[in-house]
């Protein structure tokens, strides 16, 4: 029996269709060199993460699509028919919206699974079970004597056959937060960084996004990034140590160890975090206070290392902060979220 490829990733082009068709008309909103589809594919990922996975088409859904910019219709004078369902720095979407998005993937469903059961009687098999999908599927009589189970096979077919399916190329980079001593000799990206001063060890760092996972290369669906060499200082005197790291995402950026604030990173957003409290390694006497190179500015203070580790997981990104590998590589924290809408539809 043929199948069709429904997966519910191809509901990520249908939101992602749908918001380029409302935001057509904002021009405003292009501003610095930006695009739509830039601004829309950074949508993609809450979308995917959050509201494809709860909503319920059947009942009245709605939410917010925050839109830093987006003029409201009032401002814009849209009355009645004119309305775009827009307020202050938000896109209102309601069930007519995932209706569109939904409805024609799940008319293709239907049609598949229809088709299947007629090829299945058409070769003298008789249905016994019918399954009744959201509905769109006709019962028909059952038979005790022969027992068939139609499947949607499309997506598993898919899956297995990675070798003949769209290529495992990511379209967006992915990246960590780093503090990196400032080294403009080393890093071309450092040079016009403005570098900070710490208080703590004296020595010069400058805020960039280190990419592990770079746009348009190959990455396997099994794959472990090289680790991250990891660390936060903290005041003598500082009641908890709480080490916070920061997952970027951009839909242009390809190069590492440029300045957070780099025109190179102008599109990356935040897309994931972890926070880990490390104040027992204090407590405990793990760590000792270290003090700062004789030349420099710093006073004594603590030093807490580790290493994050990035995973990829079929169609999903884990990403860990363990303790070194020397030290037994324990995961201290952790973070997990979808990265589907990274890859092309299809792509298993």
């Amino acid at each position: 029996m043929l199948g069709d490829n429904c997966g519910s990733s191809y509901l990520n082009d249908g939101y992602k269709d749908m918001l380029l068709n409302r935001l057509q008309d904002e021009d405003y909103l292009l501003k610095n060199g930006e695009t739509l589809e830039a601004i829309v594919n950074r949508l993609i990922p809450d979308f995917e993460n959050e509201y494809k996975r709860r909503v319920n088409v059947m009942k009245l859904p709605g939410h917010r699509v925050y839109i830093a910019g987006l003029r409201g219709d009032e401002r814009m004078n849209r009355i009645g028919p004119a309305e775009k369902r827009f307020k202050t720095n938000n896109l209102l979407m309601n069930k007519s919206d995932y209706e569109d998005i939904s409805g024609p993937l799940l008319t293709r469903i239907s049609a598949l699974l229809e088709n299947q059961i007629e090829q299945a009687v058409a070769k003298d098999l008789v249905v016994k079970v019918c399954v009744k999908i959201i509905r769109c599927m006709k019962l028909t009589e059952c038979s005790k004597k022969v027992f068939l189970v139609a499947v949607a096979s499309g997506a598993v077919l898919r899956a297995l056959d990675k070798k003949n399916g769209p290529e495992r190329i990511s379209q967006s980079s992915y990246g960590f937060l780093r503090r990196e001593p400032w080294q403009p000799k080393v890093y071309p990206g450092h040079e016009r960084a403005k570098a900070k001063e710490s208080e703590l060890d004296g020595e010069k760092y400058v805020a960039t996004i280190d990419y592990f996972m770079i746009k348009g290369k190959p990455v396997r669906p099994d794959h472990q990034f090289p680790s991250f060499p990891t660390y936060h200082t903290f005041a003598i005197d500082a009641e908890r140590f709480l080490c916070e790291e920061l997952l970027y995402v951009s839909d242009t950026a390809t190069e590492s160890h440029c300045s957070r604030r780099n025109i190179k990173n102008a599109d990356a957003q935040i897309t994931g975090r972890i926070i880990v409290d490390m104040t027992f390694l204090r407590d405990k006497n793990i760590i000792k206070p270290v003090f700062p190179e004789e030349v420099s500015s710093g006073m004594k203070h603590y030093r807490v290392d580790y290493e994050l580790v990035a995973i990829v997981e079929g169609r999903a990104l884990r990403y860990e902060a363990r303790s070194l590998a020397g030290e037994g590589g324990k995961v201290w924290g952790n973070g997990r979220f979808s990265i589907a809408a990274a890859f092309r539809e299809g792509t298993a």
